[in-house]
Order: structure tokens, then sequence, then C-alpha cells
């Protein structure tokens, strides 16, 4: 018989498997043979069975993975495939075509490297080195 998380029940837990929440329907501690705990919600879209990682234990905690569940139940009520809220978001096109003349080159990275430690070098046939072995 299923019954709802504690928060002690959750930070004692040490045995592999899958563990079901009852007051959210679908959420599931996952817990792995080396002792690691993630969040994840299983739910039916279209058919088709998927698990919405929710996050890992103990920086995902119980309260929030329940409001996690819940928004994503929302979604799936509204006719929505949840997403996941690590997913990182698409680009625009000013942000997919960076500037390169506003980047450094490697040749300006190591000018300016070689010129900062050329204090400390007490030869300077050390620079004359340094900028024949990186060209």
């Amino acid at each position: 018989m299923s019954s709802a998380f504690s928060d002690s029940f959750i930070r004692n837990i040490k045995t592999a498997g899958r563990y079901t929440d009852a007051a959210i329907q679908g959420l599931n501690l996952q817990v792995k043979a080396n002792g690691g705990k993630y969040w994840a919600l299983r739910y039916l879209y279209q058919e088709k069975r998927y698990d919405l990682s929710l996050g890992s234990y103990p920086n995902v905690s119980l309260k929030e993975a329940r409001v996690r569940a819940t928004a994503a139940r929302a979604q799936l009520n509204s006719g929505q495939r949840p997403e996941p809220t690590w997913k990182p978001q698409p680009l625009n096109k000013e942000q997919q075509q960076p500037n390169v003349s506003s980047k450094a080159t490697f040749s300006q990275y190591a000018s300016d490297c070689i010129n900062s430690k050329r204090a400390e070098w007490k030869n300077a046939k050390h620079a004359e080195q340094w900028s024949s072995t990186v060209e």
C-alpha cells in the first residue's frame, strides 16, 4: 500500500528502486544502487508512457518536487506535453550568430599573456622563445 512521502522517509531510504508518492499522481522517487536519488513524474501522453525528470534529491526537496509535478500535470491537463525545466530555451537569430570581431583570437591572447609575463622573466630571450613557440 502506497503512502504519502515524508522528509524523514526520503532521507533514510537506502534500497534501490522506484518509490511512488500517494499524494501526487505519478510522482516517483528513483533511488539508484549508489545511493543517488532523483524525482521523476511518470505520465501518459498520446498513448505513450514518459518519465519527466524533476531534479535530484536533496537539491530538489519533497515540497518542490510536488510543486513541479503539479505544474507538469496541469500542462498535461491542458493538452500539452510537459517540458523539463532544465531544458535550454532556443536561441534567437542574434544569439545564434555571435559577433566574431568582438572575440579575442588565440594569437591576441598569447601576445597579451607573453607581454604580461615579460616582467617576470630574467632574460629577454624567454619572450622571443615563447613568441616563436606560439607562432
